[in-house]
């Protein structure tokens, strides 16, 4: 009997730690931000260009790989208020991003950055980006597919124009004051580089 109950429960266990909480594939609401949301996986998304075509994400991200690592790369902050940077190119292009307009910039306004500045960096004229044909100014995605996107930027940022090479050394920058600053450095002031 003994033995029968140590069994389940050494089950459930490695049931639990081989499984974790929640899958890093899983795409879940962030829990505080408010206003339009689109949760997809990335390869939902599509880039409308300046003249009105439009691309799959694997025609703009051609070799993204979603990282299946136990711990995925991540962005820098989940949220910053914006104006606390004092940064040439965070100042001027962390606003446009804003999209529920409360003065922070926030994980999924992050991800619509990254997809759109990146994809501008490579050369493609991007207008916005679209889900099943609704525009999307905030994207909630899996942390696997968050991952192969920071991954996917800091590999080829080098190859990109100088505009997107300047927005996202800077957020290198602040990534690297973030981390010694420790968890309550998104209240704080921030002086770029």
């Amino acid at each position: 009997m003994i033995f029968r109950i140590l069994s389940l429960a050494v089950l459930g266990f490695l049931t639990l730690v081989g499984t974790g909480c929640a899958s890093y594939s899983a795409i879940l609401r962030p829990c505080c931000y408010e206003g339009a949301l689109t949760l997809a996986p990335l390869q939902q998304v599509s880039f409308v260009m300046d003249d009105g075509s439009e691309l799959a994400f694997d025609e703009v991200y051609k070799g993204f790989e979603s990282q299946d690592r136990k711990v995925p790369t991540q962005f820098p902050f989940r949220r910053i208020i914006i104006s606390g940077l004092v940064y040439d190119v965070l100042s001027v292009v962390f606003p446009l991003y804003d999209a529920n307009k409360n003065g922070l910039m926030e994980e999924p306004e992050l991800t619509v950055l990254y997809l759109r500045e990146g994809a501008l960096g490579m050369g493609f004229k991007v207008s916005h980006l679209v889900v099943e044909e609704q525009r999307v100014i905030a994207l909630q995605t899996s942390q696997a597919d968050e991952g192969g996107l920071v991954s996917f930027i800091n590999v080829n940022k080098a190859g990109m124009s100088k505009e997107a090479r300047a927005l996202f050394g800077e957020i290198d920058h602040l990534t690297a004051q973030i981390q010694r600053r420790g968890v309550e450095a998104a209240d704080q002031t921030f002086l770029g580089p």
